[in-house]
């Protein structure tokens, strides 16, 4: 079953992909998305997915919501992997020697699914678990190259 692209409102320009690693993700090469493709790791269709993996082992999930400040207004992925960085550099150097980093480790040999796209996917579960909100935005800084990224706050009452 094609994977829809919340940006494109379609799923016509959607491929799914399995990395070497088994993790399945989907590429979009929607004419919204510019020069480079949306990638993304498609959540369950029953729900979150369970605790486990690389993901349990580093903490992910508690070490992301660290990255928010109750009452905080949308801040934009990069900010959230930039705190990430800032508070963890292991964890994210870990998730860099694993999946890439476009920007980050360029000499790494970087398939689409990335750190980036990884964390951005547990940031999703989160979402989908009641404690983070997000909205499609305008991408920045670094980040910029992509058009559009998604903006991240927790979610008041968290």
């Amino acid at each position: 079953m094609p994977e829809y692209c919340g940006v494109c409102a379609s799923d016509e320009f959607t491929e799914d992909h399995e990395g070497s690693d088994g993790q399945r993700y989907v590429v979009c090469h929607g004419p919204l998305h510019g020069d480079e493709p949306r990638v993304w790791e498609p959540s369950s269709r029953h729900g979150s997915k369970s605790r486990e993996g690389i993901g349990a082992e580093l903490g992910i999930w508690e070490q992301l919501m660290e990255c928010f400040t109750p009452g905080e207004d949308f801040v934009p992925y990069g900010t959230v992997e930039d705190r990430l960085l800032q508070r963890y550099p292991e964890t994210v150097a870990r998730l860099i020697r694993e999946y890439g980093h476009r920007w980050r480790e360029p000499e790494h040999p970087a398939t689409r699914y990335s750190a980036s796209v990884y964390l951005g996917a547990r940031l999703a579960e989160l979402a989908a678990e009641g404690f983070l909100d997000h909205h499609t935005g305008p991408a920045e800084g670094s980040w910029a190259y992509n058009g559009t990224y998604e903006w991240w706050r927790m979610r008041p009452g968290s």
